[in-house]
């Protein structure tokens, strides 16, 4: 398994690509091609403990944020976009990553956000 995610952004599209290099801290950013990046370092988490689990998922949530932000915005549209592009990237990656249990966590937050 790797224990990196490099998720890449732009308004509506993303892509979440698994990489090999780390540069430093959980979270490094990169903009060199025009659409923002984020790496995310999760070799520190035991994946096979709920707790290790639901950090990750925070980072990746945290991360999707980031990449998506739009500005702070009262336009509908740029909401409903932003919303949109983290839902897009947050279930992207988790599915890249391919752990079940995060998969089986985002499916039991998606379905509580939606009731």
């Amino acid at each position: 398994m790797n224990s990196m995610l490099n998720m890449r952004g732009a308004l509506m599209g993303l892509t979440v690509v698994v990489g090999s290099v780390v540069s430093g801290g959980v979270f490094a950013q990169d903009m060199s091609d025009g659409a923002p990046s984020i790496t995310i370092r999760y070799s520190d988490l035991d994946l096979a403990q709920p707790s290790g689990v639901q950090v990750l998922y925070r980072r990746i949530a945290t991360a999707a944020k980031v990449v998506c932000d739009h500005g702070n915005s009262r336009e509908l549209a740029r909401v409903v976009a932003t919303t949109k592009c983290v839902d897009h990237t947050l279930s992207q990656a988790i599915e890249e990553i391919d752990v079940p249990q995060l998969s089986a966590l985002h499916r039991m937050n998606r379905n509580h956000d939606v009731g």
